[in-house]
């Protein structure tokens, strides 16, 4: 492993580290990027059947100027959604409910008595806002009642982290919300007050986003090595002395910094020798599992993004996403293709009854399963409290200068997140 003065050490080859590693490498700077697969891209990967483009991981991201920049630089051809990606979709009691203001009030996802209740937020005074951290959940039923955090919030949630409002925490996972309404009491109100837009634009690429992936990887192949951990690291004159184990090689050297962008198990045992306490607070992190279903149909009534699903509901699935309805290119023509969540393991799920589900809520017809993935660990869940890890992180990072902790466990986990944060550690000084 060829070393220079200031060389830097990258751990992980996801989308977190592999921007970076491209960021830091056009400053000038030797970087050495080391990932424990043979591949870099973490859960994200492309596959062909049948004429359908199988996208595992996320399908879309938000439209950030980084992304967009990113794609610019790397001339990724981009794909822009049609117009039904607008629309958005709550099933619920076997019925299917677009979402927007106007059929809120005028549609039946919520009751007379849930409706009143949305107005409940525009009563709510900033100096009632608690200081310290709460649930999504608790914060949904004193701004809007029970029935709308059941029926609006929670599946949302759902479809973003595979996991429970009633743990996952308000400051983390909605902190913009968080600090509207601490600042202005009504969500609704400071929403108006500082024009804050809806949803963003969406967009992928054509071959999936795993196309930024490869872009990266390719870009700095040669600073990239795979099936290599990181077995232990401690100061030195030049600021850290690193043994790498590459298959049955090890190999030591010094780094002026070490950037860690793996999750937070894998950091947990890396700092273990260094720092238990933090070691510990690491493993606490819990990891929602999910299972990604593609399955396809001959033809769907449903012209949208796709749809949510109330957990209280009881379906065997998130929701699902009408790929081939917003990124007509990634279907044959005439054919629909839906990707599908659940938070169960694969084998937990029948095909059949996931196929009967879809094809009850959307009209689909034929439909059937041609691919599917489960990943134990998915999507880590920042739960109430998740705050204090990032003083254990603070803390170990004050101690140790040169050594910076990210991921997506810290940044938050949308591509678009990932991406902000590791544009702004490669630019830190």
């Amino acid at each position: 492993m060829e070393l220079k003065d200031e060389s830097i050490l990258v751990v992980g080859a996801g989308i977190t580290g592999l921007s970076l590693a491209y960021w830091l490498t056009q400053q000038g700077k030797h970087v050495i990027l080391v990932e424990a697969a043979a591949q870099a891209g973490g859960v994200m990967a492309t596959h062909y059947k049948e004429g359908f483009e199988i996208n595992e991981g996320p399908v879309s991201c938000a439209s950030t100027p980084l992304i967009e920049q990113l794609a610019n630089e790397l001339n990724l051809t981009v794909e822009y959604p049609t117009t039904a990606s607008s629309k958005r979709f709550i099933y619920s009691q076997n019925k299917m409910h677009h979402v927007s203001p106007l059929t809120l009030l005028a549609g039946s996802l919520l009751s007379v008595r849930g409706k009143i209740a949305l107005f409940r937020d525009l009563f709510c005074k900033a100096y009632n806002e608690p200081q310290q951290d709460e649930s999504i959940a608790s914060f949904a039923r004193r701004h809007f009642g029970e029935e709308a955090h059941q029926k609006l919030l929670a599946p949302v949630i759902g479809g973003i982290y595979a996991g429970d409002t009633e743990k996952l925490s308000m400051q983390y996972c909605l902190p913009k919300l968080r600090e509207i309404t601490r600042k202005h009491g009504s969500l609704l109100k400071g929403f108006r007050k500082e024009d804050v837009k809806g949803n963003r634009k969406i967009i992928s690429f054509e071959g999936g986003l795993v196309r930024l992936i490869h872009a990266l990887e390719q870009n700095i192949k040669q600073l990239i090595r795979y099936n290599a951990k990181v077995i232990s690291f401690s100061k030195d004159d030049q600021g850290y002395r690193v043994t790498i184990r590459q298959g049955e090689h090890h190999t030591t050297g010094s780094f002026s910094k070490i950037y860690f962008t793996v999750p937070a198990y894998a950091l947990a045992d890396i700092i273990k020798p260094v720092n238990e306490t933090l070691s510990q607070q690491l493993l606490k992190v819990n990891y929602a599992p999910v299972t990604q279903w593609y399955l396809t149909a001959d033809k769907t009534q449903v012209d949208g993004f796709g749809f949510l699903v109330p957990p209280a509901d009881g379906l065997p699935l998130l929701g699902a996403i009408n790929l081939s309805g917003i990124f007509p290119a990634k279907a044959p023509s005439g054919k629909s293709l839906f990707v599908v969540f659940t938070n169960s393991s694969a084998q937990a799920q029948s095909e059949k009854i996931l196929a009967d589900e879809l094809s009850r809520a959307t009209g689909a017809r034929q439909v059937r399963c041609i691919h599917s993935r489960t990943w134990p660990r998915a999507i880590p869940q920042p739960h109430v409290g998740h705050a204090n890890l990032f003083k254990h992180i603070s803390h170990f990072e004050e101690q140790h200068p040169g050594i910076r902790c990210l991921g997506n466990f810290i940044s938050g986990v949308s591509v678009g997140d990932c991406v902000a944060a590791a544009y702004w550690a490669a630019h830190q000084k």
